[in-house]
């Protein structure tokens, strides 16, 4: 993985796909058909959508995926009879939902929650989805995972990066036990959310100067260190330097 971003390509497919996926996402944020309107993603949005002869409006608000509050009313004029279908995230394993402050719940099928009832201007559905950060593990067959842990928030991965936690990246070690903070970012990551906790670095004095191997001894001591982990999607926007999504996990 180069540990800049690319400057350009010789045949460039950023620019048309970008204008591809703004032209469809109201594809991606909705499904919507005769039976339900399928609500997929989270995004803040005002939409109406012809139910027979009249039109369901849907307004969803929030700072998703940052926060783990989504609210989605109803500015519908006129009532309506029809479904929506809430998508339940998979990392999320408790999600609450209330309906003009009132608890409410649902048929779940195929990871989405279904409500079927008249829709009227006014209503409010306000969906939690809890977001304590976890682990990810992967299969134990899959060799460069061994031992090795990546950390996630709600939808997003994130990643250690060389600007935060210095070069050698694959020295850092992130106890089982370890608790991790939310940060508020500043700068380029204004309005989202780092994570920072307590682990370690394999460190060795002079490490250029080190013979390739040694017997009997371990070349390395281990030093405390903060580690700071970046949304994954937001690496590479400070200069040249390294970048990890798996890191060594130990008891």
């Amino acid at each position: 993985m180069k540990p800049v971003r690319q400057r350009w390509f010789g045949c460039a497919c950023c620019p048309p796909n970008i204008a591809r996926v703004l032209t469809s996402i109201g594809h991606y944020l909705y499904t919507v058909r005769e039976d339900a309107l399928f609500i997929n993603l989270y995004i803040g949005n005002s939409m109406a959508f012809p139910v027979g002869d009249k039109e369901l409006q849907v307004r969803i608000s929030g700072n998703y995926p940052w926060q783990e509050q989504v609210t989605i009313d109803i500015t519908s004029p006129v009532a309506i009879d029809h479904t929506l279908a809430l998508r339940l995230p998979d990392w999320c394993d408790n999600p609450q939902l209330t309906l003009n402050g009132e608890v409410v719940t649902g048929e779940v099928r195929a990871g989405y929650l279904y409500l079927t009832r008249r829709w009227q201007e006014g209503d409010r559905l306000q969906l939690t989805l809890p977001m304590p950060v976890r682990r990810v593990y992967g299969n134990p067959q899959v060799r460069q995972q061994a031992g090795k842990v990546a950390i996630q928030r709600g939808p997003l991965v994130y990643c250690l990066e060389e600007a935060d936690n210095g070069a050698g990246l694959h020295n850092l070690i992130l106890p089982a036990d370890s608790e991790f903070k939310l940060l508020e970012g500043k700068g380029i990551f204004a309005h989202k959310v780092l994570l920072q906790t307590q682990g370690y670095t394999r460190h060795t004095a002079n490490a250029e100067h080190q013979p390739l191997w040694q017997y009997d001894r371990a070349p390395t001591t281990q030093q405390a260190q903060t580690l700071t982990f970046i949304p994954w999607f937001s690496w590479a926007n400070r200069g040249e330097g390294e970048m990890r999504i798996w890191i060594d996990e130990a008891n």
